[in-house]
């Protein structure tokens, strides 16, 4: 038998076994043929990108067929895992290249909006709340290319966005505006606290 003949065969069977389980309502037969179609689709760009690392658009173009496909399979969060995997298919980008660290900023766009979305479609406890959490989410975005990709102008819109974050929060009535700041607080004595005890560890060594 040739490996050609064995994948039709394979191909065939499983053809045939997700019709009759689709005859049975087990699921919908057309949101799964049409997965498997869109699947295969981002297999075979996502494998002309691995042949060709330069070809950054074929793994975009397979995340947004990939991301399509998790969305079908999860209707209950379809918005959530459409969102969740284009961020995903950005932050491969960066990661197989760091050069490419402008992907950072559709990544963490994204997944802001996917949080949003994941409140408004599972977490409605924190409903009132989801505008505070997309802009943290693009403040951490942007601190993230600050302190970790060094880019130095990231510091402004990161320091905006939080401050918007923060406002929001409090007009919302959120209890994340109190928390963060008895945890400034904390921070700062703690911090006190430290330089008091090593200035006077200093000033006994002197004195020694």
């Amino acid at each position: 038998m040739s490996l050609k003949q064995r994948n039709v065969g394979l191909l065939l069977v499983l053809a045939g076994a997700i019709i009759f389980l689709g005859n049975l309502g087990l699921f919908d037969l057309g949101n799964i043929f049409g997965a498997l179609i869109l699947g295969t689709a981002g297999i075979l760009f996502g494998r002309k990108y691995f042949k060709n690392r330069q070809q950054i658009w074929a793994l975009l173009v397979a995340t947004g067929f990939f991301a399509t496909v998790a969305a079908i399979l999860n209707p209950a969060m379809a918005g959530t895992s459409l969102l969740a995997t284009l961020a995903l298919g950005f932050i491969l980008v960066y990661q197989h290249n760091n050069k490419h660290w402008w992907a950072i900023i559709p990544a963490g766009v994204l997944s802001s909006v996917a949080v949003v979305a994941a409140i408004e479609e599972r977490f409605t406890i924190f409903d009132n709340n989801s505008v505070m959490f997309f802009f943290f989410g693009l403040a951490a975005t942007f601190a993230y290319l600050y302190f970790v990709i060094n880019k130095k102008w990231a510091v402004y819109p990161a320091i905006s966005l939080l401050a918007i974050a923060i406002l929001v929060s409090s007009l919302s009535g959120s209890w994340l505006l109190p928390v963060l700041f008895i945890g400034a607080g904390v921070y700062l004595l703690k911090s006190k606290n430290l330089n008091l005890s090593k200035s006077r560890q200093v000033e006994l060594d002197t004195e020694d």
